[in-house]
């Protein structure tokens, strides 16, 4: 029988950094000429992906796979590679969470405005009535759905980042 060999790990390890480091390109490339659609592969793919994480042998790995973590390596990586990427990450989806909340806080506030402030809140039962009314109106919010492009994202966070406090 023929001798197999393998890289070494560390060697292995070192080609997959220095070709990521320069493979922003590529990168672009790829994700802007997909062979299909990302997001019709991805639906075609839920009843596996339920099924898959539905599994108990999935539910058991996960559950191994993050006792071996521990906390410490959570912390790790978000100290190492997390912290560095919140801000920026924050600052492009923040367009999201503005079309949410233009959505949202006048829905909110119409909940207020005719079920919450509506029962009194003389009691401890009645402050519970106002907030069980409060969880069931929000629980009923429906958000339209929809994409945006990177440039409506950008365009997004221009307008919140420009916005006055004063």
């Amino acid at each position: 029988m023929a001798e197999v060999k393998i890289v070494e790990p560390v060697i292995a390890a070192k080609k997959l950094l220095d070709r990521a480091m320069q493979s922003k390109d590529y990168f672009v490339y790829g994700i802007k000429n997909p062979k299909r659609s990302p997001t019709e592969a991805a639906i075609s793919m839920a009843d596996t992906w339920h099924a898959k994480v539905s599994a108990p042998e999935t539910k058991r790995k996960w559950i191994e796979n993050r006792k071996a973590a521990g906390d410490e390596s959570w912390l790790a990586g978000l100290l190492g590679k997390g912290i560095d990427r919140w801000a920026p990450g924050i600052q492009l989806g923040i367009g999201k969470y503005l079309t949410f909340a233009e959505e949202f806080f006048p829905y909110m506030a119409s909940g207020l405005a005719t079920k919450v402030y509506t029962i009194q809140k003389r009691t401890l039962d009645d402050s519970i009535r106002r907030v069980a009314e409060l969880i069931r109106h929000n629980a009923s919010f429906k958000r339209k759905k929809r994409a945006f492009t990177l440039d409506e994202l950008r365009s997004l966070a221009e307008k919140v980042s420009a916005a006055s406090l004063g």
